[in-house]
């Protein structure tokens, strides 16, 4: 604020670039001189603001208050005014946000009403109970008055800070938009502009100061507040166009990770922010997201060295403490991970990671309560953190209240449209409602919306047996089939199962029974689950291939069965058996007619194939036996 001077700071000319975005070209050698140098300080707004920065709010607002011009000399000029002006009301400010902490620290806030559902709110008005009132911080209505008129953008800033807060959403806006185009390159005006904007039509419909601060906060909005309105292409070339003016920028590398985490591209993101803590090892921004990807992959030996190193370098810091408690979710020290979410919490009360991972935490101890509590004061920081929404659905799951379960999934199916796991969990708590409708048109969005892990599959070939839909149902269950024989070969395009478990970090993945999964469990819990769902498919197909008599797929399914062991191998001889004495059976109709799969032979040789034989005889390994046709053969 001391440095630049709003009127005199030179922007890049912005073009129209060919995806429609603004670009802009790229800072000319002689920018810097266009600055002037910073005005001169007093002895009085150094001394306040060596106050400010011991953090000793209330005694540098007090200093600034009663320091006038002194007599004899002219008056301050109007620059001086405005910045002792910001800084005693921002000190004031901040003086009363710390009371108001203590005063949440001795009574607990009520909890957000975004986070109730429309019946649990009406309830809660006709009761006579109310509830407690949350603190405040009892300066803003003094700050509001001071500064109404103000021109200064960072007193504009300010104004627009305290309107937010005092529920003035029109203001706020007006005042914010005030400040920016008097000065842009204020950040934090942009994040707090990020806050009022409801969506990106009414963002795009307000009068930006074109400058290139405009396309950072771009990629910013629709990166990590609306990913779900975004357009991955247009995005991409917006960021490409800033990093080819900021090629050296780690705060675009880091845009670019955070992209590829919402999206699930959980390698990429590992790549470029493992390089950005190599190359700046105490940068602490994102470090949390990193360690949840290294949670998800169980990389536990990157995020032990990732853990230890912060404790020592960065002890008293909330993302510290929440890296550190992912390292012991991941070794299943629930409580000792919990313990260190409450220490990132005390170091910072608005820390939203510190609250879901919380609640995860708490749905791992199957203590459905105090999930729900910390995911309702997570909304309460961000109403649209889809973890927050998507985690009390599954905390009123393990309730078994399935009505509340799929109203915060629509919440979380809102926020997250493209994430495949959101309609799965609003689909099976539909299901387990017996609306079967609404849940076949839930898992078909999945679907659609690249379901890694084939939740979805499984779901609707169920449904539509349900439904004594069979055409549907076995389309369906060969689609398992398929999408298991992919997981076993590694074709499914880097790592399946692990990377649909990002819910145990973002929102707990839903196992096939549809109720909340622990992670812990990891790809070795997801295969044999994957598997267990592609032999009931094979169960199901067969008895569909007997009744139509086609004895090729009989034999090719039946082969599938020898190879699980167990009571499936059983199941197996059973249906050799049975599909024998038919296919005899169907040979004697024939008298005598032509051998029932062509070719030379005897038709007796025909009914006992190599694959019947080895069946009775108790099994082998599938393709040694060498029956009709090779494992690899389609299915239809």
């Amino acid at each position: 604020r001391l440095l630049f001077s709003p009127d005199s700071a030179a922007t890049p000319a912005p073009t129209s670039g060919a995806s429609g975005l603004p670009s802009f070209e790229p800072l000319s050698p002689g920018t810097s001189a266009a600055f002037p140098p910073p005005p001169p300080l007093d002895d009085t707004l150094l001394l306040a603001k060596t106050y400010f920065d011991t953090r000793e709010y209330r005694r540098c607002a007090h200093w600034l208050d009663s320091q006038t011009a002194p007599a004899g000399q002219h008056a301050l000029p109007q620059q001086a005014i405005d910045h002792r002006t910001f800084l005693r009301l921002y000190a004031l400010h901040l003086a009363g946000e710390s009371r108001k902490q203590e005063e949440q620290h001795e009574r607990p806030a009520a909890p957000h009403a975004a986070a109730q559902p429309p019946h649990a709110a009406a309830a809660q008005q006709q009761s006579n109970k109310k509830p407690p009132s949350s603190a405040t911080n009892r300066e803003l209505p003094y700050i509001l008055s001071q500064l109404q008129g103000t021109s200064d953008p960072f007193c504009l800033y300010l104004l627009a800070l305290v309107a937010q807060q005092l529920a003035q959403p029109a203001l706020a806006l007006s005042s914010v938009l005030s400040s920016l185009r008097a000065f842009p390159c204020n950040w934090s005006a942009w994040l707090l502009l990020g806050g009022l904007v409801g969506g990106a039509p009414e963002l795009m419909s307000l009068a930006l100061p074109e400058h290139f601060m405009r396309s950072f906060f771009y990629a910013h909005y629709f990166v990590e507040l609306h990913p779900e309105q975004s357009d991955d292409e247009r995005l991409s070339t917006l960021l490409t166009q800033l990093q080819t003016f900021f090629p050296a920028s780690s705060h675009l590398l880091t845009v670019e990770a955070v992209l590829h985490y919402v999206r699930q591209h959980y390698d990429e993101a590992q790549a470029i922010l493992a390089h950005l803590y190599a190359v700046y090892p105490h940068r602490l921004e994102q470090l949390d997201t990193y360690s949840n990807i290294l949670y998800v992959k169980e990389d536990a030996a990157t995020l032990s060295f990732l853990a230890h190193h912060l404790a020592r370098q960065h002890k008293y810091s909330a993302v510290t403490q929440c890296v550190v408690g992912n390292y012991y979710a991941l070794k299943s020290q629930h409580a000792r991970s919990i313990l260190h979410f409450q220490r990132a919490l005390a170091l910072n009360p608005h820390c939203l990671s510190a609250y879901t991972l919380m609640g995860h935490e708490y749905i791992e101890l199957q203590q459905p309560a105090a999930a729900i509590l910390s995911y309702r004061r997570a909304i309460d920081i961000s109403g649209g953190d889809f973890r927050a929404w998507y985690g009390l659905g599954q905390a009123y799951e393990l309730l078994g209240e399935d009505a509340l379960a799929v109203y915060y999934y629509r919440e979380g199916c809102r926020l997250r449209p493209f994430d495949a796991r959101m309609w799965c969990a609003q689909g099976t708590a539909l299901e387990r409602m017996g609306r079967d409708e609404e849940a076949v048109r839930c898992f078909e969005r999945a679907m659609g919306e690249d379901d890694r892990e084939g939740i979805a599959l499984g779901r609707l070939a169920r449904l539509y047996q349900k439904r004594n839909d069979v055409q549907e149902a076995v389309r369906y269950w060969r689609l398992v089939l398929h999408k298991q024989d992919e997981l076993e070969r590694g074709d499914s395009g880097g790592g399946g199962a692990m990377e649909g478990e990002e819910g145990g970090r973002d929102g707990h993945a839903m196992g096939d029974d549809g109720d909340a999964q622990a992670v812990e469990g990891g790809a070795v819990s997801d295969r044999l689950s994957q598997s267990a769902e592609a032999l009931e498919a094979i169960t199901f197909l067969v008895e569909r291939a007997k009744l139509g008599e086609q004895w090729r797929q009989c034999e090719y399914y039946i082969g599938r069965l020898l190879d699980a062991g167990g009571s499936y191998a059983e199941q197996a001889r059973s249906l050799s058996i049975e599909i024998r004495n038919m296919r005899g059976a169907a040979r004697d109709e024939q008298q005598g007619g032509p051998a029932l799969f062509g070719g030379g032979g005897s038709a007796r040789s025909r009914v006992l194939s190599p694959l019947s034989e080895r069946a009775t005889a108790g099994g082998g390994a599938r393709g040694q036996g060498g029956g009709f046709f090779s494992p690899g053969t389609p299915y239809s």
